[in-house]
């Protein structure tokens, strides 16, 4: 599945600035080969939980996507 991933980039942000909040933000948006791509988005009060939340998404999302396409090229 690797090899399906031409790039990730990764956003962070803190939303309220010094207010605090639950406003951590991490956004992963990953591309795929040959084309198409999965975001994810993910906010908690702390960033470290937010970027492992993000990057639990991905991992799924990317998964289920590349499972899709290998059910569609069976089925053709």
């Amino acid at each position: 599945r690797a090899r399906r991933i031409r790039a990730v980039q990764v956003h962070v942000g803190d939303g309220n600035g010094p207010r605090g909040g639950v406003d951590k933000r991490c956004r992963a948006e990953i591309f795929l080969a040959p084309r198409g791509e999965v975001v994810v988005d993910a906010m908690e009060p702390d960033l470290y939980e937010a970027i492992q939340h993000a990057a639990k998404r991905a991992r799924t999302s990317v998964f289920r996507e590349v499972d899709r396409r290998k059910a569609r090229r069976r089925a053709a």
